[in-house]
Protein backbone atom coordinates (compact mmCIF):
# COMPACT_ATOMS: atom_id res chain seq x y z
CA UNK A 1 0.00 0.00 0.00
CA UNK A 2 1.58 3.49 -0.99
CA UNK A 3 0.73 6.60 0.46
CA UNK A 4 -1.51 7.78 -2.10
CA UNK A 5 -3.38 5.11 -1.47
CA UNK A 6 -3.35 5.78 2.08
CA UNK A 7 -4.68 9.36 0.91
CA UNK A 8 -7.51 8.40 -1.10
CA UNK A 9 -9.36 5.68 1.75
CA UNK A 10 -8.97 9.05 3.73
CA UNK A 11 -10.63 10.94 1.66
CA UNK A 12 -13.08 8.74 0.67
CA UNK A 13 -14.39 8.33 4.25
CA UNK A 14 -14.40 11.68 5.58
CA UNK A 15 -17.24 12.57 3.81
CA UNK A 16 -19.64 9.60 5.44
CA UNK A 17 -17.41 10.56 9.11
CA UNK A 18 -18.44 14.30 8.73
CA UNK A 19 -22.12 13.26 7.57
CA UNK A 20 -22.55 10.75 10.84
CA UNK A 21 -21.28 13.77 13.18
CA UNK A 22 -23.53 16.15 11.83
CA UNK A 23 -26.71 13.75 12.04
CA UNK A 24 -25.85 13.66 15.97
CA UNK A 25 -25.25 17.43 16.77
CA UNK A 26 -28.74 18.58 17.96
CA UNK A 27 -29.90 15.23 18.54
CA UNK A 28 -27.36 13.67 21.50
CA UNK A 29 -24.65 16.84 21.53
CA UNK A 30 -24.35 20.67 21.41
CA UNK A 31 -24.42 21.89 18.07
CA UNK A 32 -20.43 22.26 16.36
CA UNK A 33 -19.42 20.24 19.32
CA UNK A 34 -18.29 17.24 16.84
CA UNK A 35 -15.99 18.44 15.10
CA UNK A 36 -13.30 17.41 17.43
CA UNK A 37 -14.38 14.36 17.23
CA UNK A 38 -13.99 14.39 13.15
CA UNK A 39 -10.64 15.36 13.59
CA UNK A 40 -9.95 12.74 15.84
CA UNK A 41 -11.26 10.30 13.84
CA UNK A 42 -9.73 10.90 10.99
CA UNK A 43 -6.27 11.14 13.14
CA UNK A 44 -6.67 7.39 14.33
CA UNK A 45 -7.48 6.54 11.04
CA UNK A 46 -4.78 7.88 9.30
CA UNK A 47 -2.70 6.04 12.29
CA UNK A 48 -4.18 3.00 11.12
CA UNK A 49 -3.67 2.93 7.92
CA UNK A 50 0.25 4.03 8.39
CA UNK A 51 0.93 1.14 10.51
CA UNK A 52 -0.03 -1.31 7.66
CA UNK A 53 3.50 -2.12 5.93
CA UNK A 54 4.33 -0.53 2.29
CA UNK A 55 4.13 -3.85 0.03
CA UNK A 56 1.34 -4.92 2.01
CA UNK A 57 -1.69 -7.52 -0.59
CA UNK A 58 -5.29 -5.80 -0.23
CA UNK A 59 -6.40 -8.61 -1.00
CA UNK A 60 -7.59 -11.33 1.56
CA UNK A 61 -5.63 -14.11 2.65
CA UNK A 62 -6.36 -17.25 0.70
CA UNK A 63 -7.69 -15.46 -2.15
CA UNK A 64 -6.97 -16.33 -5.84
CA UNK A 65 -4.38 -13.47 -6.81
CA UNK A 66 -5.62 -11.00 -8.57
CA UNK A 67 -4.72 -10.90 -12.58
CA UNK A 68 -3.34 -6.98 -12.40
CA UNK A 69 -1.29 -5.27 -10.07
CA UNK A 70 -3.09 -5.30 -6.42
CA UNK A 71 -2.33 -1.06 -5.96
CA UNK A 72 -3.41 -0.40 -9.19
CA UNK A 73 -6.50 -2.28 -8.97
CA UNK A 74 -7.44 -1.14 -5.13
CA UNK A 75 -6.56 2.85 -6.89
CA UNK A 76 -9.64 2.36 -9.55
CA UNK A 77 -11.67 0.64 -7.06
CA UNK A 78 -11.03 4.22 -4.80
CA UNK A 79 -11.15 6.36 -7.77
CA UNK A 80 -14.79 4.90 -8.60
CA UNK A 81 -16.38 5.96 -5.37
CA UNK A 82 -14.81 9.89 -5.25
CA UNK A 83 -18.17 12.22 -4.67
CA UNK A 84 -20.02 9.20 -3.69
CA UNK A 85 -18.66 8.42 -0.06
CA UNK A 86 -19.55 5.15 1.90
CA UNK A 87 -22.39 4.95 3.81
CA UNK A 88 -21.53 5.04 8.04
CA UNK A 89 -23.01 3.19 10.65
CA UNK A 90 -22.84 1.19 14.24
CA UNK A 91 -21.83 -2.35 14.49
CA UNK A 92 -24.60 -4.97 15.75
CA UNK A 93 -23.18 -5.80 19.84
CA UNK A 94 -20.67 -2.92 19.62
CA UNK A 95 -22.72 0.04 19.23
CA UNK A 96 -19.40 2.21 19.67
CA UNK A 97 -17.80 0.76 16.30
CA UNK A 98 -17.93 2.59 13.53
CA UNK A 99 -18.84 0.33 10.62
CA UNK A 100 -18.41 1.29 6.55
CA UNK A 101 -20.56 0.42 3.91
CA UNK A 102 -20.34 0.80 0.54
CA UNK A 103 -24.22 2.91 -1.00
CA UNK A 104 -25.12 0.56 -3.01
CA UNK A 105 -24.64 -2.85 -0.76
CA UNK A 106 -26.51 -1.01 1.97
CA UNK A 107 -29.74 0.08 -0.61
CA UNK A 108 -29.83 -3.17 -1.34
CA UNK A 109 -30.17 -4.88 2.05
CA UNK A 110 -32.48 -2.71 3.39
CA UNK A 111 -34.69 -2.87 -0.06
CA UNK A 112 -34.61 -6.74 0.22
CA UNK A 113 -35.96 -6.33 3.55
CA UNK A 114 -38.51 -4.16 2.54
CA UNK A 115 -39.78 -5.96 -0.20
CA UNK A 116 -39.93 -9.28 0.19
CA UNK A 117 -42.52 -11.08 2.93
CA UNK A 118 -45.51 -10.15 4.27
CA UNK A 119 -44.09 -7.69 6.81
CA UNK A 120 -44.11 -4.18 4.17
CA UNK A 121 -46.96 -2.56 2.24
CA UNK A 122 -47.06 0.55 0.01
CA UNK A 123 -48.52 3.17 1.61
CA UNK A 124 -51.91 4.45 0.41
CA UNK A 125 -51.84 7.73 1.70
CA UNK A 126 -48.85 10.54 1.06
CA UNK A 127 -46.82 11.82 4.49
CA UNK A 128 -49.29 14.92 4.33
CA UNK A 129 -52.56 12.81 4.53
CA UNK A 130 -50.90 10.62 7.40
CA UNK A 131 -49.97 13.86 9.08
CA UNK A 132 -53.43 14.93 8.80
CA UNK A 133 -54.39 11.78 10.71
CA UNK A 134 -52.09 11.63 13.16
CA UNK A 135 -52.46 15.29 13.92
CA UNK A 136 -56.40 14.87 13.93
CA UNK A 137 -56.09 11.75 16.25
CA UNK A 138 -54.30 14.05 18.85
CA UNK A 139 -56.53 16.59 18.41
CA UNK A 140 -59.76 14.79 19.21
CA UNK A 141 -58.51 13.44 22.53
CA UNK A 142 -57.30 16.96 23.41
CA UNK A 143 -53.80 15.76 23.21
CA UNK A 144 -50.73 18.42 22.21
CA UNK A 145 -49.24 18.45 18.92
CA UNK A 146 -45.85 18.15 18.90
CA UNK A 147 -44.80 20.18 15.61
CA UNK A 148 -41.03 18.90 16.36
CA UNK A 149 -42.05 15.29 15.59
CA UNK A 150 -43.80 15.14 12.16
CA UNK A 151 -41.51 12.85 10.49
CA UNK A 152 -42.14 8.64 9.14
CA UNK A 153 -39.81 6.56 11.06
CA UNK A 154 -36.94 6.17 9.12
CA UNK A 155 -35.66 2.49 8.07
CA UNK A 156 -31.92 2.00 8.71
CA UNK A 157 -29.28 -0.97 9.24
CA UNK A 158 -26.27 -1.85 11.73
CA UNK A 159 -24.21 -4.61 10.40
CA UNK A 160 -23.91 -8.10 12.30
CA UNK A 161 -20.30 -8.38 12.33
CA UNK A 162 -19.96 -11.54 14.65
CA UNK A 163 -22.81 -14.13 12.21
CA UNK A 164 -21.57 -16.02 9.16
CA UNK A 165 -21.74 -14.57 6.77
CA UNK A 166 -22.01 -11.48 8.36
CA UNK A 167 -25.87 -10.04 8.05
CA UNK A 168 -27.85 -7.08 8.61
CA UNK A 169 -30.35 -5.68 11.64
CA UNK A 170 -32.68 -3.82 10.90
CA UNK A 171 -34.25 -0.69 13.26
CA UNK A 172 -36.75 2.01 12.76
CA UNK A 173 -35.39 5.35 13.86
CA UNK A 174 -38.59 7.03 15.20
CA UNK A 175 -37.60 9.72 17.50
CA UNK A 176 -39.18 12.36 15.57
CA UNK A 177 -42.25 10.32 14.22
CA UNK A 178 -45.67 11.84 14.69
CA UNK A 179 -46.79 8.97 15.83
CA UNK A 180 -44.29 9.41 19.32
CA UNK A 181 -46.91 11.26 21.49
CA UNK A 182 -49.43 8.46 21.16
CA UNK A 183 -46.45 5.49 21.49
CA UNK A 184 -45.47 7.26 24.98
CA UNK A 185 -49.14 7.31 25.81
CA UNK A 186 -49.39 3.78 25.24
CA UNK A 187 -46.38 2.77 27.26
CA UNK A 188 -47.12 4.95 30.10
CA UNK A 189 -50.75 3.21 30.52
CA UNK A 190 -50.00 -0.38 30.15
CA UNK A 191 -46.65 0.20 32.56
CA UNK A 192 -49.62 1.40 34.68
CA UNK A 193 -51.35 -2.13 34.53
CA UNK A 194 -48.21 -4.02 35.03
CA UNK A 195 -49.40 -4.72 38.90
CA UNK A 196 -53.18 -6.07 37.55
CA UNK A 197 -51.31 -8.44 35.57
CA UNK A 198 -49.08 -9.87 38.17
CA UNK A 199 -52.11 -10.06 40.22
CA UNK A 200 -54.01 -11.79 37.46
CA UNK A 201 -51.11 -14.67 38.00
CA UNK A 202 -51.09 -15.23 41.25
CA UNK A 203 -54.47 -15.18 41.24
CA UNK A 204 -54.12 -18.41 39.11
CA UNK A 205 -51.67 -20.50 41.61
CA UNK A 206 -53.50 -18.97 44.67
CA UNK A 207 -56.97 -20.43 43.06
CA UNK A 208 -55.46 -24.54 43.04
CA UNK A 209 -53.78 -23.69 46.58
CA UNK A 210 -50.71 -23.15 45.32
CA UNK A 211 -48.65 -20.97 47.18
CA UNK A 212 -46.78 -17.94 45.01
CA UNK A 213 -45.87 -15.59 47.52
CA UNK A 214 -42.19 -15.48 46.72
CA UNK A 215 -42.98 -14.91 42.82
CA UNK A 216 -46.06 -13.13 42.59
CA UNK A 217 -45.86 -11.86 39.12
CA UNK A 218 -46.31 -12.36 35.73
CA UNK A 219 -43.45 -14.16 33.42
CA UNK A 220 -42.46 -10.74 32.59
CA UNK A 221 -39.17 -9.93 33.70
CA UNK A 222 -37.75 -5.98 33.51
CA UNK A 223 -34.18 -6.70 33.40
CA UNK A 224 -31.55 -9.48 34.19
CA UNK A 225 -31.76 -8.41 38.14
CA UNK A 226 -35.74 -9.71 37.84
CA UNK A 227 -34.61 -13.05 36.86
CA UNK A 228 -32.52 -13.35 40.47
CA UNK A 229 -35.79 -13.81 42.91
CA UNK A 230 -36.40 -16.59 40.84
CA UNK A 231 -32.89 -18.53 41.63
CA UNK A 232 -33.27 -17.52 45.43
CA UNK A 233 -36.74 -19.12 45.26
CA UNK A 234 -34.93 -22.29 44.00
CA UNK A 235 -31.94 -22.07 46.85
CA UNK A 236 -34.48 -21.30 49.36
CA UNK A 237 -37.70 -23.97 48.65
CA UNK A 238 -36.55 -26.60 46.35
CA UNK A 239 -32.65 -27.19 46.43
CA UNK A 240 -32.91 -28.73 50.33
CA UNK A 241 -35.74 -31.18 48.69
CA UNK A 242 -33.79 -32.04 45.83
CA UNK A 243 -30.39 -34.32 45.55
CA UNK A 244 -29.90 -33.42 41.71
CA UNK A 245 -29.14 -30.38 39.93
CA UNK A 246 -31.71 -28.78 38.25
CA UNK A 247 -32.40 -28.76 34.80
CA UNK A 248 -32.21 -25.41 33.26
CA UNK A 249 -34.03 -24.24 29.49
CA UNK A 250 -34.23 -20.90 27.61
CA UNK A 251 -35.41 -20.20 24.70
CA UNK A 252 -35.71 -17.51 21.52
CA UNK A 253 -38.77 -16.03 19.57
CA UNK A 254 -37.28 -15.97 16.27
CA UNK A 255 -38.58 -12.85 14.41
CA UNK A 256 -40.84 -11.93 17.36
CA UNK A 257 -41.39 -8.44 16.15
CA UNK A 258 -42.48 -8.97 12.70
CA UNK A 259 -44.02 -12.28 12.98
CA UNK A 260 -47.20 -11.41 15.22
CA UNK A 261 -50.34 -10.32 13.25
CA UNK A 262 -51.64 -7.00 14.06
CA UNK A 263 -55.20 -7.81 14.34
CA UNK A 264 -54.30 -11.04 16.86
CA UNK A 265 -52.07 -8.85 18.92
CA UNK A 266 -54.86 -6.08 19.36
CA UNK A 267 -57.36 -8.88 20.19
CA UNK A 268 -55.20 -10.50 22.53
CA UNK A 269 -53.64 -7.23 24.60
CA UNK A 270 -57.35 -5.86 24.79
CA UNK A 271 -58.55 -9.29 26.20
CA UNK A 272 -55.78 -9.09 29.04
CA UNK A 273 -56.66 -5.58 29.41
CA UNK A 274 -60.23 -6.49 29.90
CA UNK A 275 -59.39 -8.79 32.67
CA UNK A 276 -57.60 -6.18 34.18
CA UNK A 277 -60.28 -4.00 34.56
CA UNK A 278 -62.62 -6.80 35.30
CA UNK A 279 -60.41 -7.17 38.76
CA UNK A 280 -60.89 -4.17 39.21
CA UNK A 281 -65.34 -4.10 39.16
CA UNK A 282 -66.01 -1.27 40.85
CA UNK A 283 -64.01 1.01 38.68
CA UNK A 284 -64.61 2.23 35.14
CA UNK A 285 -61.76 3.77 33.79
CA UNK A 286 -57.84 4.51 35.01
CA UNK A 287 -56.02 7.77 35.27
CA UNK A 288 -52.86 7.79 34.26
CA UNK A 289 -50.07 9.96 35.25
CA UNK A 290 -46.40 11.27 34.12
CA UNK A 291 -45.14 10.44 37.33
CA UNK A 292 -47.09 9.05 40.31
CA UNK A 293 -48.97 5.46 40.51
CA UNK A 294 -52.23 4.96 38.54
CA UNK A 295 -55.90 6.17 39.87
CA UNK A 296 -58.61 3.86 39.05
CA UNK A 297 -61.98 5.68 38.74
CA UNK A 298 -65.78 5.19 39.04
CA UNK A 299 -68.25 5.67 36.61
CA UNK A 300 -69.24 8.95 38.48
CA UNK A 301 -65.75 10.52 38.13
CA UNK A 302 -65.16 9.63 34.34
CA UNK A 303 -64.99 13.04 32.07
CA UNK A 304 -68.34 12.99 29.99
CA UNK A 305 -66.08 14.78 26.85
CA UNK A 306 -62.97 13.41 25.19
CA UNK A 307 -61.31 17.00 25.92
CA UNK A 308 -61.73 16.14 29.77
CA UNK A 309 -59.55 12.97 29.81
CA UNK A 310 -56.58 15.25 29.40
CA UNK A 311 -54.90 17.45 31.75
CA UNK A 312 -51.87 18.87 33.06
CA UNK A 313 -50.83 19.48 37.06
CA UNK A 314 -49.31 17.84 39.88
CA UNK A 315 -47.22 15.74 39.30
CA UNK A 316 -47.40 16.00 35.42
CA UNK A 317 -49.68 14.93 32.52
CA UNK A 318 -52.29 12.58 33.05
CA UNK A 319 -54.97 11.05 30.45
CA UNK A 320 -57.89 9.38 31.92
CA UNK A 321 -58.98 5.98 29.91
CA UNK A 322 -61.78 3.40 29.53
CA UNK A 323 -61.49 0.51 27.76
CA UNK A 324 -62.82 2.36 24.77
CA UNK A 325 -60.47 4.72 24.74
CA UNK A 326 -57.74 2.08 24.98
CA UNK A 327 -58.92 0.11 21.97
CA UNK A 328 -59.28 2.97 19.72
CA UNK A 329 -55.37 4.22 20.93
CA UNK A 330 -54.00 0.97 20.24
CA UNK A 331 -56.12 0.07 17.05
CA UNK A 332 -54.50 3.91 16.24
CA UNK A 333 -51.31 2.88 16.75
CA UNK A 334 -51.50 -0.85 14.88
CA UNK A 335 -53.05 1.04 12.08
CA UNK A 336 -50.73 3.82 11.50
CA UNK A 337 -47.00 1.87 11.49
CA UNK A 338 -45.32 3.51 8.59
CA UNK A 339 -42.04 3.12 7.91
CA UNK A 340 -39.36 5.54 4.97
CA UNK A 341 -36.52 4.75 3.15
CA UNK A 342 -35.50 6.94 0.58
CA UNK A 343 -38.84 8.39 -1.15
CA UNK A 344 -40.48 5.19 -0.59
CA UNK A 345 -42.87 5.09 2.19
CA UNK A 346 -44.73 1.45 3.48
CA UNK A 347 -46.76 0.34 6.08
CA UNK A 348 -45.88 -2.09 8.53
CA UNK A 349 -48.90 -4.66 8.57
CA UNK A 350 -47.56 -7.27 10.70
CA UNK A 351 -45.67 -7.66 14.34
CA UNK A 352 -45.06 -4.78 16.98
CA UNK A 353 -44.42 -0.75 15.72
CA UNK A 354 -40.82 -1.28 15.20
CA UNK A 355 -38.61 1.23 16.62
CA UNK A 356 -41.49 2.82 18.95
CA UNK A 357 -42.07 3.01 22.85
CA UNK A 358 -44.14 0.85 23.46
CA UNK A 359 -43.11 -1.80 21.19
CA UNK A 360 -41.61 -4.09 23.68
CA UNK A 361 -44.57 -3.78 26.11
CA UNK A 362 -47.15 -4.50 23.54
CA UNK A 363 -45.09 -7.59 22.83
CA UNK A 364 -45.30 -8.39 26.64
CA UNK A 365 -48.78 -8.34 26.55
CA UNK A 366 -49.48 -10.06 23.95
CA UNK A 367 -47.38 -12.86 24.89
CA UNK A 368 -48.64 -12.57 28.37
CA UNK A 369 -52.50 -13.23 27.52
CA UNK A 370 -51.43 -16.35 25.85
CA UNK A 371 -49.35 -17.16 28.85
CA UNK A 372 -52.06 -16.15 30.99
CA UNK A 373 -55.00 -18.28 29.52
CA UNK A 374 -52.34 -21.53 29.13
CA UNK A 375 -52.27 -21.06 33.28
CA UNK A 376 -55.72 -20.75 33.70
CA UNK A 377 -56.63 -23.93 31.71
CA UNK A 378 -54.37 -25.82 33.83
CA UNK A 379 -56.29 -24.30 37.29
CA UNK A 380 -59.69 -25.39 35.59
CA UNK A 381 -58.68 -28.55 34.90
CA UNK A 382 -57.15 -28.89 39.05
CA UNK A 383 -60.32 -27.54 39.97
CA UNK A 384 -63.03 -29.15 37.88
CA UNK A 385 -64.47 -31.55 40.25
CA UNK A 386 -65.61 -33.32 37.33
CA UNK A 387 -62.25 -34.66 35.90
CA UNK A 388 -60.93 -37.71 37.55
CA UNK A 389 -58.69 -36.95 40.68
CA UNK A 390 -55.74 -38.70 38.41
CA UNK A 391 -55.86 -35.55 35.88
CA UNK A 392 -57.05 -32.87 38.99
CA UNK A 393 -53.31 -33.71 39.88
CA UNK A 394 -51.35 -34.02 37.32
CA UNK A 395 -52.77 -30.84 35.86
CA UNK A 396 -51.54 -29.16 39.34
CA UNK A 397 -48.20 -30.71 39.44
CA UNK A 398 -47.88 -29.20 35.75
CA UNK A 399 -48.92 -26.10 36.79
CA UNK A 400 -46.51 -25.88 40.08
CA UNK A 401 -43.78 -26.71 38.11
CA UNK A 402 -44.36 -23.58 35.35
CA UNK A 403 -43.94 -21.24 38.47
CA UNK A 404 -40.08 -20.94 37.73
CA UNK A 405 -40.63 -19.53 34.62
CA UNK A 406 -39.45 -15.93 33.41
CA UNK A 407 -39.58 -14.16 29.85
CA UNK A 408 -37.38 -10.95 28.91
CA UNK A 409 -39.54 -9.88 25.76
CA UNK A 410 -38.06 -12.66 23.65
CA UNK A 411 -36.18 -14.61 25.59
CA UNK A 412 -37.45 -17.27 27.71
CA UNK A 413 -36.04 -19.05 30.61
CA UNK A 414 -37.54 -22.10 32.93
CA UNK A 415 -35.79 -24.22 36.06
CA UNK A 416 -36.48 -27.30 36.29
CA UNK A 417 -39.73 -28.03 34.06
CA UNK A 418 -40.00 -31.41 32.11
CA UNK A 419 -43.16 -30.66 30.91
CA UNK A 420 -42.07 -26.79 28.84
CA UNK A 421 -40.76 -28.22 25.74
CA UNK A 422 -44.00 -30.39 25.20
CA UNK A 423 -46.54 -27.29 25.59
CA UNK A 424 -44.75 -24.86 23.44
CA UNK A 425 -47.77 -24.25 21.16
CA UNK A 426 -51.11 -24.14 21.41
CA UNK A 427 -51.15 -27.00 18.98
CA UNK A 428 -49.56 -29.40 21.39
CA UNK A 429 -51.31 -31.07 23.79
CA UNK A 430 -49.78 -33.50 26.95
CA UNK A 431 -51.01 -36.12 28.19
CA UNK A 432 -55.58 -34.76 27.73
CA UNK A 433 -57.03 -33.17 24.68
CA UNK A 434 -57.59 -30.22 26.84
CA UNK A 435 -54.63 -29.43 28.24
CA UNK A 436 -52.73 -27.28 25.25
CA UNK A 437 -49.72 -25.62 25.32
CA UNK A 438 -48.98 -21.66 25.10
CA UNK A 439 -48.15 -19.83 22.09
CA UNK A 440 -49.76 -19.65 18.65
CA UNK A 441 -47.91 -22.08 15.99
CA UNK A 442 -47.40 -18.51 14.66
CA UNK A 443 -44.19 -17.60 16.85
CA UNK A 444 -41.24 -19.80 16.14
CA UNK A 445 -39.40 -20.85 19.28
CA UNK A 446 -35.99 -22.64 19.61
CA UNK A 447 -34.13 -23.66 22.33
CA UNK A 448 -31.32 -21.77 23.23
CA UNK A 449 -29.50 -24.08 25.79
CA UNK A 450 -30.37 -26.36 28.17
CA UNK A 451 -28.30 -28.59 30.98
CA UNK A 452 -27.28 -27.71 34.67
CA UNK A 453 -25.97 -24.15 33.25
CA UNK A 454 -26.76 -21.92 31.06
CA UNK A 455 -26.36 -18.34 29.90
CA UNK A 456 -29.38 -15.83 30.18
CA UNK A 457 -29.07 -12.32 28.96
CA UNK A 458 -26.45 -10.79 31.33
CA UNK A 459 -25.67 -13.59 33.53
CA UNK A 460 -25.09 -17.44 33.56
CA UNK A 461 -26.44 -19.70 35.47
CA UNK A 462 -24.86 -22.43 37.11
CA UNK A 463 -24.64 -25.08 39.42
CA UNK A 464 -23.29 -23.12 43.23
CA UNK A 465 -20.35 -26.23 44.18
CA UNK A 466 -23.29 -26.52 47.39
CA UNK A 467 -25.41 -29.70 46.70
CA UNK A 468 -28.46 -28.61 44.16
CA UNK A 469 -27.98 -24.49 44.77
CA UNK A 470 -27.66 -22.68 41.77
CA UNK A 471 -25.72 -19.06 41.63
CA UNK A 472 -24.81 -16.67 39.22
CA UNK A 473 -21.92 -15.19 37.26
CA UNK A 474 -21.31 -12.60 35.20
CA UNK A 475 -21.57 -13.51 31.21
CA UNK A 476 -20.69 -10.99 28.40
CA UNK A 477 -21.48 -12.44 25.11
CA UNK A 478 -19.21 -9.66 23.56
CA UNK A 479 -16.23 -12.38 25.12
CA UNK A 480 -17.55 -15.13 23.54
CA UNK A 481 -16.94 -16.14 20.30
CA UNK A 482 -17.94 -14.94 17.69
CA UNK A 483 -18.05 -11.20 19.08
CA UNK A 484 -14.84 -11.67 21.39
CA UNK A 485 -12.96 -11.80 17.74
CA UNK A 486 -14.30 -8.19 17.22
CA UNK A 487 -12.62 -4.70 18.24
CA UNK A 488 -15.51 -3.33 20.86
CA UNK A 489 -14.83 -0.16 22.34
CA UNK A 490 -16.40 -0.34 26.28
CA UNK A 491 -15.83 2.55 27.74
CA UNK A 492 -14.74 5.87 27.55
CA UNK A 493 -11.49 7.07 27.20
CA UNK A 494 -10.56 9.17 30.39
CA UNK A 495 -9.22 12.30 28.33
CA UNK A 496 -12.79 12.32 26.42
CA UNK A 497 -14.90 15.43 26.05
CA UNK A 498 -17.59 14.09 28.87
CA UNK A 499 -17.78 15.00 32.44
CA UNK A 500 -15.50 13.85 35.37
CA UNK A 501 -18.37 12.69 37.55
CA UNK A 502 -20.06 10.96 34.02
CA UNK A 503 -16.88 9.31 33.71
CA UNK A 504 -15.80 7.80 37.07
CA UNK A 505 -19.86 6.84 37.68
CA UNK A 506 -19.12 3.88 35.22
CA UNK A 507 -18.11 2.43 38.42
CA UNK A 508 -20.77 3.13 40.74
CA UNK A 509 -23.14 1.97 37.74
CA UNK A 510 -21.51 -1.18 37.30
CA UNK A 511 -21.03 -1.50 40.96
CA UNK A 512 -25.10 -1.67 41.57
CA UNK A 513 -25.62 -3.52 38.22
CA UNK A 514 -22.88 -6.04 39.84
CA UNK A 515 -24.27 -6.38 43.44
CA UNK A 516 -28.23 -7.12 41.35
CA UNK A 517 -27.34 -9.52 39.16
CA UNK A 518 -23.91 -11.67 40.43
CA UNK A 519 -24.80 -14.11 43.40
CA UNK A 520 -21.13 -15.30 43.46
CA UNK A 521 -18.94 -13.36 45.24
CA UNK A 522 -15.72 -14.27 44.14
CA UNK A 523 -17.16 -13.59 40.04
CA UNK A 524 -18.21 -10.33 41.77
CA UNK A 525 -14.67 -9.38 42.65
CA UNK A 526 -13.17 -10.75 39.94
CA UNK A 527 -16.02 -8.32 37.37
CA UNK A 528 -15.08 -5.70 39.43
CA UNK A 529 -11.34 -5.69 39.12
CA UNK A 530 -11.75 -6.09 35.64
CA UNK A 531 -13.73 -3.10 35.20
CA UNK A 532 -11.01 -1.44 37.05
CA UNK A 533 -8.20 -2.93 35.07
CA UNK A 534 -10.21 -2.16 31.47
CA UNK A 535 -10.39 1.94 32.94
CA UNK A 536 -7.01 1.59 33.75
CA UNK A 537 -5.76 0.95 30.52
CA UNK A 538 -8.24 4.17 29.06
CA UNK A 539 -5.87 6.39 31.59
CA UNK A 540 -8.12 6.56 34.78
CA UNK A 541 -6.36 6.31 37.62
CA UNK A 542 -6.28 2.80 40.12
CA UNK A 543 -5.99 5.10 43.36
CA UNK A 544 -9.24 6.60 42.48
CA UNK A 545 -11.46 3.89 41.40
CA UNK A 546 -10.46 2.15 44.20
CA UNK A 547 -11.31 4.71 46.49
CA UNK A 548 -14.39 4.78 45.34
CA UNK A 549 -15.01 1.16 45.39
CA UNK A 550 -14.36 1.56 49.15
CA UNK A 551 -17.11 4.10 49.51
CA UNK A 552 -19.65 1.74 47.50
CA UNK A 553 -18.84 -1.02 49.77
CA UNK A 554 -18.87 1.28 53.25
CA UNK A 555 -22.59 2.39 51.64
CA UNK A 556 -23.74 -1.25 51.33
CA UNK A 557 -22.35 -3.20 54.11
CA UNK A 558 -22.45 -7.43 54.44
CA UNK A 559 -22.80 -7.83 51.04
CA UNK A 560 -22.30 -11.43 50.09
CA UNK A 561 -22.75 -12.34 53.84
CA UNK A 562 -19.12 -10.58 54.75
CA UNK A 563 -17.82 -7.40 56.09
CA UNK A 564 -17.49 -4.04 53.91
CA UNK A 565 -13.46 -3.78 54.56
CA UNK A 566 -12.95 -7.65 53.71
CA UNK A 567 -14.86 -6.99 50.21
CA UNK A 568 -12.49 -4.15 49.45
CA UNK A 569 -9.41 -5.93 50.07
CA UNK A 570 -10.99 -8.63 48.03
CA UNK A 571 -11.56 -6.37 45.21
CA UNK A 572 -7.85 -4.63 45.84
CA UNK A 573 -6.19 -7.80 45.60
CA UNK A 574 -7.71 -8.82 42.61
CA UNK A 575 -6.42 -5.87 41.01
CA UNK A 576 -3.28 -6.16 41.85
CA UNK A 577 -2.76 -9.87 40.62
CA UNK A 578 -4.40 -8.75 36.84
CA UNK A 579 -1.41 -5.80 37.46
CA UNK A 580 0.97 -8.66 38.38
Amino acid sequence: MTQDTRRAIVAMLRPSIERFARSAEGRICMHNSMRAWVEEVMSQLSHALDDIPDGTSLHPPGALPYTHDDEVAMRCFLDSFKGHGVVCTSMDKAETTLMFMFPKLYVDKLLTDLETGATYQPATLSHVGLLHAHNGFCRHYGIPVDMTCQAMPHYVGTCKMHKDPPGMRFICSSNTSSMRSVSLMINKLLTQLLPGLDALFAAVFQSVGIDAKWTQHSWILKNTAAAIPLINAWNSIYASHSASLPRLYTYDFEHLYTNIPSGDMHAKIMQLVGKIFASHSQHAGIKVWDAAPAVWLTAAQMPTRNSGRHGTGYPGILFIYDLDTIAEFLRHLLDNMYVQFGDQLLRQVMGTPMGTNCASLLANFYLAMYELAFLENLADLANDSTNPEAKQTQAKHILKSFLMTGRYIDDLLSINNPYLKFLLYTSQTLFYPDLHGIYPDTLLLKCAHSGTGVPFMDISIRPSGHGSRLTTVLYDKRRHEPLSSLFISKYPHMSSNISETAKFNIITSQYHRFLSIILSKDNFVASMADVIMTLSSKGYPIHELLTRIYFLCRQHPESYSIQADKLITHISAAVHRLMG
